[in-house]
């Protein structure tokens, strides 16, 4: 893994510098899949806006042609009960112009499941172009904060298979 731009760089406003950077990189190193953390970095356009979607879009497709992309991008922040669980979200506490997502060929949502304390999600398909949507995943974060494991029927299903 390695990072490009470690200061927040508006991907449809490249200077010549920047641009000519990262096409020899892109050049040497072939990417087939690049992380982009977070969507607010990437553009000085109005969020809310169709037009800046489709810029931003319409820039990433030239720049990483034949890539797979993923963008990261945050929700509006989460409503939590007085015992700290988050209450009532949904895939509609996407931050911005929902155009976003609509745009998306797939979209990932990320959501905290009870306290922050037990490092508990759940990552739902929430929109595709290529496959089923629904289908959801609960994740526990180790200690190590690197590693995921699966919780929840499927980890018990395997643990009584052996």
């Amino acid at each position: 893994m390695y990072t490009i731009f470690s200061n927040p760089t508006a991907i449809n406003n490249l200077v010549a510098g920047d641009s000519a950077f990262l096409d020899a990189y892109l050049a040497d190193h072939k990417p087939t899949l690049v992380v982009l953390n977070s969507l607010n970095t990437l553009h000085s356009g109005d969020s809310k806006d169709t037009m800046t979607v489709q810029a931003v879009y319409g820039s990433l497709r030239t720049l990483f042609p034949n890539t797979c992309i993923l963008v990261i991008h945050h929700d509006k922040k989460p409503v939590r009960n007085p015992q700290g669980d988050v209450v009532g979200a949904s895939r509609h506490d996407f931050s911005g112009s929902h155009a976003w997502l609509d745009q998306a060929q797939v979209g990932l949502h990320l959501t905290p499941l009870g306290t922050i304390k037990e490092r508990k999600v759940r990552l739902e398909v929430t929109k595709s172009q290529v496959g089923p949507v629904g289908f959801e995943l609960k994740l526990q974060l180790a200690q190590d904060g690197l590693t995921w494991t699966q919780i929840g029927q499927a980890e018990l299903e395997r643990a009584f298979t052996y």
